[in-house]
């Protein structure tokens, strides 16, 4: 192979690896508004925190992981967790002081 067909494989790896990490953005912005619009929170701000293989139930698959921070009464602050794993995505949220 050439150095232009090289090159142009690895442009094509490079824009595939962004497409993905553009959608999985936007599906994790959309489920952690959802989240929190459920449970009455006031989302705060949201971070890409990690990224990278993972052992989960015996199998290793790429997660991405998504920090969050929410309020539950207008003047707490706490940090909620997305873990996206191919289709499937999972919530850690800490205990939070719910408002009357």
């Amino acid at each position: 192979m050439t150095v232009e067909v090289w090159a142009l494989l690895a442009m094509f790896i490079g824009f595939a690896a962004f497409s993905r990490q553009r959608k999985d953005a936007e599906w994790a912005g959309k489920l952690i508004n959802k989240r929190c619009d459920e449970l009455d929170l006031q989302l705060l701000e949201v971070s890409l925190r990690s990224i990278g293989f993972r052992r989960t139930q015996g199998r290793l698959s790429w997660q991405r992981r998504y920090q969050f921070d929410f309020s539950s009464t207008g003047d707490t602050r706490y940090q909620g967790l997305l873990i996206l794993s191919r289709s499937n995505f999972q919530f850690q949220l800490p205990p939070y002081r719910v408002h009357d």
